[in-house]
């Protein structure tokens, strides 16, 4: 390709200095400039190549120029700005090639990872894996290879201490030892002196092997009950945060005492029949995977709740033997609920006298001294049967000695 500096004949046989390279390269007799400007000065450009014709060749130049200065003094940084300007388009497209990356290359090089120096020759690439810093980092690199969370504790390459973290999380779980406590700096040094062995973080428990302990101690109740035929007993608490929280307890039933095992937590959105329904065919799912014995549930047991007996009486229609049996201990009170209705008066007392020694510390000093070898009365919660009918017992013995405080 020539020079800007060469000079160039024209039809005539006359010479003349290009006034830019772009005119320079319309008017040039190489092949390759020439097929190319050729496609430059297309008809959609508004230029029109001839190399015989030196006008057209200024021309040429001028409109070339006149995009070549407002491609500059354009403030678009767009790719799609150079539809704007179809000669540097072209001339971009022609001239300008991406820079390809090294770091493919250089992971073929390099076992430490220097990916930003370049090693093109064999010399450099041996001087750069005999340096002291490549070797200390391919040393790193192979002793501190990452662990995955969901690999299996018997996969590891410690079986030791994989068995020792199996039996410190089993010993937390069945001694009923928060596995937070692992945090305490006492309780780390203690067990890690004595047993000689690194102590693990409470993370690492519970990702690991928690759940290791849960499927041998769900395996173990499989292994009790087996095929049944068994009982069932499902209740509901709230916990610190006001959860529903479902506990489901199973049992095998025979002539000779069984041992009982929770089989199922589960946090319940409402606490009604349906939730409850759902909660109990879960269980069996959990206690039988390969199929329910729908035939070997026996019994329900639970409390008297209207919710509890509408969801006994759902499940009949999936297990035909099962029978639904409330605690007798909310039969008790209810019976005790029928009494304390049946005398309002009596419990108005119990309930005045129970505030105002809740509210009146001088009265009850004035009992203390009026009667110090008599206990103060009894303070009854509704939800204990048991308490009302000992409170009332109390005060028919004791009226005439409450009734002198007052």
């Amino acid at each position: 390709m020539p020079n800007a500096n060469d000079n160039l004949n024209d039809t005539n046989g006359n010479t003349q200095a290009p006034e830019n390279a772009v005119s320079e390269a319309c008017v040039s007799d190489t092949n390759s400039d020439s097929e190319f400007y050729s496609s430059v000065c297309s008809p959609d450009n508004s230029l029109v190549y001839d190399s015989s014709n030196p006008e057209l060749a200024v021309r040429n130049s001028n409109i070339t120029s006149v995009q070549a200065l407002s491609f500059l003094n354009s403030k678009k940084t767009e790719l799609n700005a150079l539809d704007l300007f179809p000669v540097v388009k072209k001339v971009f497209f022609k001239y300008n090639t991406s820079i390809p990356s090294s770091a493919p290359v250089e992971r073929l090089f390099s076992g430490a990872i220097q990916v930003l120096t370049p090693r093109r020759q064999r010399f450099q690439v041996s001087q750069h894996i005999s340096t002291t810093k490549h070797k200390q980092n391919k040393e790193r690199q192979n002793k501190f290879k990452q662990q995955f969370l969901t690999s299996s504790p018997s996969t590891s390459s410690d079986d030791n201490s994989s068995t020792f973290y199996t039996d410190l999380c089993r010993v937390f779980i069945r001694a009923d030892i928060p596995i937070f406590k692992l945090k305490n700096p006492a309780l780390k040094d203690f067990l890690e002196q004595y047993t000689g062995k690194t102590i693990p973080e409470e993370s690492t428990i519970r990702k690991k092997y928690v759940n290791v302990i849960y499927e041998e101690t769900l395996t173990s109740i499989r292994q009790n009950i087996q095929d049944g035929p068994i009982w069932v007993s499902i209740d509901e608490s709230t916990d610190a945060d006001g959860r529903y929280v479902g506990n489901v307890i199973v049992g095998k039933l025979s002539s000779e005492p069984c041992n009982s095992f929770l089989l199922n937590c589960e946090q319940l959105d409402k606490c009604n029949h349906k939730t409850i329904a759902k909660l109990f065919n879960d269980s069996m799912n959990l206690l039988w995977p390969e199929g329910v014995k729908y035939e070997n549930v026996f019994l329900f047991l639970s409390d008297a709740a209207p919710y509890m007996c509408k969801a006994g009486n759902v499940l009949n229609a999936f297990f035909p033997k099962l029978i639904h049996v409330t605690c007798l201990a909310h039969g008790f009170h209810r019976v005790a609920e029928t009494i304390r209705s049946s005398y309002p008066d009596v419990d108005q007392l119990i309930a005045t006298v129970k505030k105002i020694f809740l509210k009146a510390p001088s009265r009850v000093l004035k009992f203390k001294e009026l009667y110090p070898d008599l206990n103060l009365p009894p303070e009854p919660i509704l939800t204990r049967w048991g308490t009302w009918l000992e409170a009332a017992l109390y005060y028919c013995e004791h009226f005439e000695k409450i009734k002198n405080i007052f």
